[in-house]
């Protein structure tokens, strides 16, 4: 006959250990989300930096040539592009503060010169074509006025 001992173990080592483990690992992955939202949200604005900066040059080249759909696009896709060039080289010279943070801005408002930028060209085409429409006879009636 075989006699069978049974020692219970209440485990609080165990889960104090287990505790402490999913402490540690919860601030580290608090930490590195942290660190990875801060530089999420800096690549966001420069994508949002970036886009206003295609739209201000869409607008600069309509108010340049604002009865010439041609003219408008060419300038402001050139300037897109130089305005891409300038992101791009400024984040390669960057040498201040957070430059871990500020080169990815710098990168992304590039990115977001030229490609969203250029996704969103034929939406601002199609709104200038829909104001020149609109104010088409206003602008003939000040082109005749400054002839006389």
């Amino acid at each position: 006959m075989s006699r069978w001992i049974i020692q219970e173990d209440d485990g609080t080592s165990d889960g104090f250990w287990m505790a402490m483990a999913m402490f540690f690992m919860s601030v580290v992955l608090a930490v590195v989300g942290s660190i990875i939202a801060i530089f999420a949200a800096f690549c966001l604005v420069g994508i949002i930096w970036g886009t206003f900066m295609s739209l201000k040059n869409y607008i600069s080249g309509a108010v340049l040539y604002p009865t010439s759909m041609g003219k408008t696009i060419s300038y402001a896709w050139f300037s897109n592009v130089e305005q891409m060039q300038w992101f791009f080289d400024s984040a390669r010279d960057y040498t201040h503060i957070l430059p871990v943070l500020i080169k990815p801005f710098l990168v992304m408002a590039g990115v977001g010169v030229i490609f969203v930028g250029t996704v969103l060209f034929p939406a601002w085409i199609i709104l200038h074509a829909a104001l020149m429409i609109l104010f088409s006879p206003f602008i003939l009636v000040k082109a005749t006025q400054s002839r006389h």
